[in-house]
């Protein structure tokens, strides 16, 4: 058997509506999209982590960037996301991708690795954390069958479909071969994303004290401290 060809894919915007230019924004002193990067290169399994942006003025920015630092990269529809990902899937040949989201510092590496495991020992369109979500906001993993995703694009209708990419599956689970991984120690309460303003201080915190290969159980204990901190 072939074996299959799985990258990264994370998906980045400077026009967040909540935070715009988040992902150049310097985190403890590198931006937050090269954290994202850094994180996702250092899973076993992958052949490479490629950021996806829009063709949108808007990250003209993001894209000089990437090519100043040899981030390999990608670009499509600003609004339709999951087409912006079906197409840099078919682009780059990938038989399936790790869809990760720009705004997850702290994304453990292991997570991605195990999610990459098992979707290559199975058959599955998605191999997920999320459906249900069990794992803290910022450690989420999904990796897609390329296929299986062009054939969602081509069934999305709802505008919402479009931009949360995997939406889809979820809402038709009967269409398609879905595994989740479910976290053996939750963390209610805890987030590790970095989605509006507000949590920016946290990031820096967690950042500052996080060694670079340091996983989601030292990212939580982090949050955790900096919640008594500032309380």
């Amino acid at each position: 058997m072939a074996t299959l060809r799985v990258e990264a894919l994370i998906q980045a915007r400077t026009s967040s509506r909540r935070l715009p230019g988040k992902v150049l924004r310097p985190l403890a002193g590198r931006p937050l999209i090269f954290r994202v990067v850094d994180r996702a290169r250092r899973a076993a399994g992958i052949d490479g982590a490629v950021v996806v942006t829009s063709t949108d003025p808007t990250d003209d920015a993001l894209a000089a960037v990437c090519a100043e630092n040899g981030v390999p990269l990608e670009r499509g529809d600003l609004r339709h996301v999951a087409r912006r990902l079906a197409e840099a899937a078919a682009r780059r040949g990938l038989d399936a991708f790790v869809r990760v989201n720009g705004d997850s510092p702290f994304l453990d590496p292991l997570l991605i690795a195990e999610a990459v495991r098992v979707f290559r020992d199975g058959a599955w369109d998605v191999v997920t954390n999320v459906f249900p979500r069990s794992y803290p906001p910022g450690q989420s993993v999904e990796v897609v069958r390329s296929s299986a995703l062009e054939k969602a694009v081509g069934q999305m209708t709802d505008p919402e479909d479009a931009e949360h990419v995997t939406r889809f599956f979820y809402a038709h689970p009967g269409g398609f071969r879905l595994r989740n991984l479910t976290c053996p120690d939750p963390a209610p309460g805890i987030s590790l994303c970095v989605d509006t303003p507000e949590d920016w201080p946290r990031a820096e915190w967690i950042a500052a004290r996080l060694d670079a290969g340091g996983g989601w159980r030292e990212a939580v204990a982090l949050a955790r401290s900096w919640k008594a901190a500032v309380a």
